[in-house]
């Protein structure tokens, strides 16, 4: 059919035909690339009817999905970016710089924002009847600025009068500062401190003001209706990022401030046994006796402040005792014995649990970071429930959910600008070269670029997440801690060069099946497809470095701790199979990713004659990469829907109502580890 060469050069000359002198040039240039394959008449046919039916519908529907891409990539990047410092805090497990009213709900009361947002003095001011805002204000001055409102016991005793925590509390604030520790060089490990009365004053204020206190009927911190207020400002938590700044925020709003009374009672035993006060020793002892039960009470909801309070307790106890013994005091020497025995068995017998070792090798090995970070399970009582794998899962999931929600994000960035870099590559070569790519790039099909979305973009998207959630090749029921997220980076790491790399290999041959005869993509990409399968292969070997460590050996200690050997990328420094295993799977996809530089570095400098063939293989690339980009946000936010189920699953290191501000799981330890103080205390007395 000698006709089939004329009809598809007047078929291109008519999208010519603005210029003459180019359609002079470009139907020497094709008739030219035509010679010799006089024998593909059929394929010239059905290339010169696809020219003449060409439109434009196909750069419409690139141009809509770049903008949806850019408009839903984009925004979810800008939250991530004002979600910044929550991001690095649930990285870090640290609190942020500062705390983003955007964790309060929109319909959370001003007072519940001012509670939330640790504001005490416009919420007491708000109601100056209400004791539970008094207290809150009273604490954060106490905490923060180691002093009491104006005024404060006549407030307290106008509001709140039968209430001793309120005179508690001043004991503590005259308290500070008025004794201090001897340096004793002769002193070692057992025996009571000794103690210098700085302020007489305040010392005798404090103990007047304490014995005031446990004479009142009522002891009330008031803390709860604060920590209820808070938690009901937060709203529902939605992701981890979300529940880790609600637990830091009322964590935070909450510390510690009781530290000096126990220091004035030891001060206040040594001076009874140095002075010979019998009696004042007897009373102190009442004082401690009565004291102890208040503040466990106190200690209410958190294992930090049960550990901190008990060691505040234990404090006086040697004290009272060698005063006791000094004024033949036999009866109370021997039951402060018993008090420090039943009490230190609480506090320094952490391994008495016969289950702490199944509990913490559970939690370090299959929990989420944060879990692994509250591994308190050394204060939970015997009878407690260990945590299985099946209770640590949700949280543990919910991490690498979120960290593919954040590689999802990069690679979308990095599809973006792959998709810029290529369709900017038209301009490499000349008017003459720019036109004519842009006139054969209709010869590829929408079926060719379907098939090479379908291969190059969707197919390694689908391997991925068989991997990941079907295998144990993903190693998602490991703790991150174990491989530090090395595993999960890397496999995305394989599959972006995967995703970059095999829709250059199919748009080439694309453009030898519709464009051979012209001599375009004849020659076959052999090493690319080498380099596809190295990629794979680094993908899939990352996933057998857990098992190559042997994670179930008694001397396996993973990543967490001193661990942190376990990954290194230094050659010169790596040692046994697991490190030789990350080093084999980084390698091969780095073979895949520099075969895929070194083809663009080649494209660029490419002689003249192949410079059309490269700028028409750039051209089909970016519908590519723009679903690639489209691809990515999609994904993101099924991860995020993902890591929100998770949240919502986790019946372990999740916060309700009832455990707040803490976990579930720590509010369980506090319980347990209080109750067992407090049986110790009532077994003495």
């Amino acid at each position: 059919m000698p006709d089939a060469t004329e009809r598809f050069i007047s078929a291109a000359r008519s999208h010519l035909e603005d210029n003459a002198e180019m359609q002079v040039v470009a139907e020497r240039e094709l008739r030219g690339m035509m010679e010799g394959h006089a024998e593909q008449d059929a394929a010239i046919q059905i290339a010169a009817d696809r020219l003449r039916k060409r439109g434009r519908g196909g750069r419409a529907a690139v141009a809509a999905a770049v903008v949806i891409a850019l408009v839903s990539g984009g925004w979810q990047v800008f939250r991530a970016y004002e979600q910044r410092e929550m991001i690095k805090a649930s990285i870090n497990l640290e609190y942020p710089d500062e705390f983003p009213r955007w964790l309060a709900k929109e319909d959370a009361t001003e007072a519940q924002r001012w509670m939330l947002f640790n504001e005490t003095e416009p919420l007491w001011e708000s109601d100056r009847k209400n004791p539970a805002y008094f207290a809150n204000h009273s604490r954060r001055l106490l905490k923060d600025y180691r002093r009491l409102p104006e005024d404060f016991l006549k407030t307290a005793e106008a509001i709140d009068p039968l209430n001793g925590y309120f005179l508690f509390m001043a004991a503590e604030n005259a308290a500070k500062g008025s004794v201090e520790s001897d340096p004793d060089p002769t002193w070692k490990k057992g025996d009571p401190v000794k103690w210098t009365i700085k302020k007489a004053d305040a010392y005798a204020e404090s103990l007047a003001l304490l014995r005031k206190a446990i004479a009142l009927p009522e002891w009330n911190t008031h803390r709860s209706e604060i920590i209820r207020g808070r938690f009901e400002a937060l709203g529902e938590t939605r992701d981890l990022v979300d529940r880790t700044g609600k637990a830091y925020l009322q964590i935070q709003n909450d510390g510690i401030w009781f530290n000096n009374i126990p220091y004035v009672l030891a001060a206040r035993a040594e001076e009874c046994g140095r002075n010979g006060d019998r009696e004042g020793l007897r009373e102190l002892a009442t004082v401690w006796e009565t004291l102890v039960p208040r503040l466990l009470d106190q200690a209410h909801p958190t294992l930090f402040y049960g550990i901190v309070t008990a060691g505040g307790l234990v404090n006086p106890i040697d004290n009272i005792t060698e005063s006791a013994s000094k004024l033949g005091e036999r009866e109370l020497v021997e039951k402060f014995r018993r008090y420090k025995e039943a009490l230190l068995t609480v506090t320094r017998s952490p391994r008495e649990n016969p289950h702490v070792d199944e509990r913490s090798e559970t939690t370090l090995r299959h929990g989420s970071q944060q879990a692994v970070a509250s591994s308190l399970e050394q204060f939970a009582i015997a009878s407690m429930p260990v945590a299985t794998k099946a209770d640590l899962e949700p949280g543990r999931l919910a991490e690498y959910a979120m960290v593919d929600r954040g590689l999802a994000l990069l690679c979308w960035a990095i599809f973006g600008l792959a998709s810029v870099v290529v369709a900017l590559f038209r301009f490499r070569g000349g008017m003459m070269a720019r036109k004519m790519s842009g006139l054969l790039s209709g010869l590829i099909r929408p079926g060719d670029h379907a098939r090479v979305i379908g291969g190059g973009i969707l197919l390694p998207f689908a391997l991925w997440m068989l991997i990941t959630r079907f295998t144990p090749l993903g190693a998602r029921e490991w703790s991150a801690g174990i491989h530090g997220m090395t595993i999960p980076m890397g496999q995305w790491l394989g599959t972006m060069v995967l995703m970059l790399l095999l829709p250059v290999l199919l748009v080439k041959r694309a453009v030898a099946s519709r464009a051979g005869f012209l001599g375009l993509g004849m020659q076959r990409p052999v090493w690319g497809w080498v380099a596809a399968g190295l990629v794979v292969i680094g993908i899939l070997s990352y996933g057998a470095v857990i098992p190559a460590s042997e994670p179930d050996s008694e001397h396996w200690g993973g990543l967490y701790g001193m661990q942190s050997e376990f990954v290194d990328l230094n050659i010169m420094e790596a040692d046994g199979p697991a490190q030789w295993l990350l080093l084999f799977s980084t390698g091969m996809i780095a073979l895949g990713l520099a075969w895929l530089v070194g083809c663009g570095g080649w494209a660029i400098f490419s002689a003249h004659g192949k410079m059309l063939e490269r700028s028409m293989v750039s051209r089909a690339l970016v519908p590519a990469y723009v679903a690639g980009m489209f691809l990515m946000p999609a994904a993101a936010r099924l991860y995020h829907a993902e890591e929100c189920r998770r949240i919502a699953q986790d019946r372990w290191m999740g916060v309700s109502e009832e455990s707040a501000p803490v976990s579930i799981y720590e509010h369980r330890l506090a319980e347990s580890y209080l109750e067992r103080l407090r049986t110790a205390f009532e077994g003495v007395r």
